[in-house]
């Protein structure tokens, strides 16, 4: 309630004296290192010829952290897969992707251009381990299946991941977002739409947060059906 408080006071302070200005100051925003690798960058560039005196910080981290941050007001807002949401926060939807399977060009893991979910776990897997929200949706559905996935590398970033790959090391499951037109040149990309089921990511707020008028407008840049009291 303390923090609440403060914010509230000199935000307003903040907005009435910046009142006829063009938006200048930072903006927090705490993420998975693949959201702030791939999704915000293209968003961050847009805003920032529009607005060059306003600076952003990114804190990229697992699930825990980026709540962590928004609840203790260390940022301004957090972008995740939206699964467990603590009581302190809010969530407005982003958008949805699915899990896509990347492999070498001229590979020779699968039968056909629609690997089964046996051939998948038994091919080698180079995963994002560490902070990426996929992973407990993969061992899931392959647990479900009475499968144990050979994984052989894992890393803490889809850039890796991806490097590795078309290096010809295994295979991954990647999320959809973090694959771009580009791979296309070095990687072979499978959709499994019917083996794994799609990701939710959305916009996370702590309630009652006063948010300043230009981090506001950078999620209106992002999405801008979103309605933020």
């Amino acid at each position: 309630k303390a923090i609440s408080l403060f914010e509230d006071v000199e935000g307003m302070r903040r907005e009435f004296s910046d009142k006829n200005k063009k938006y200048e100051g930072n903006i927090a925003i705490a993420a998975s290192h693949t959201i702030i690798d791939v999704f915000l960058s293209p968003y961050i560039e847009k805003f920032r010829k529009e607005h060059p005196r306003v600076t952003f910080h990114l804190e990229g981290g697992v699930f825990g952290t980026v709540v962590e941050k928004i609840i203790s007001s260390q940022v301004d807002f957090g972008i995740a897969f939206v699964s467990s949401i603590p009581e302190m926060i809010e969530c407005h939807n982003l958008f949805e992707t699915e899990i896509l399977l990347i492999a070498p060009k001229n590979h020779s893991y699968f039968h056909g251009k629609n690997p089964t979910l046996r051939e998948i776990a038994q091919s080698p897997l180079i995963l994002c381990k560490i902070t990426e929200t996929i992973v407990p949706v993969v061992e899931e559905v392959f647990s479900q299946a009475g499968l144990h996935p050979n994984i052989v590398i894992t890393h803490n970033n889809s850039i890796s991941v991806k490097k590795y790959v078309s290096q010809g090391l295994g295979v991954s499951l990647i999320i959809g977002y973090a694959v771009s037109e580009a791979d296309k040149s070095s990687l072979d990309i499978i959709s499994v739409d019917s083996c794994f089921p799609k990701m939710k990511y959305g916009l996370l707020l702590r309630k009652k947060k006063y948010l300043s008028p230009r981090a506001k407008a950078f999620i209106r840049t992002i999405k801008p059906d979103i309605r933020i009291k």
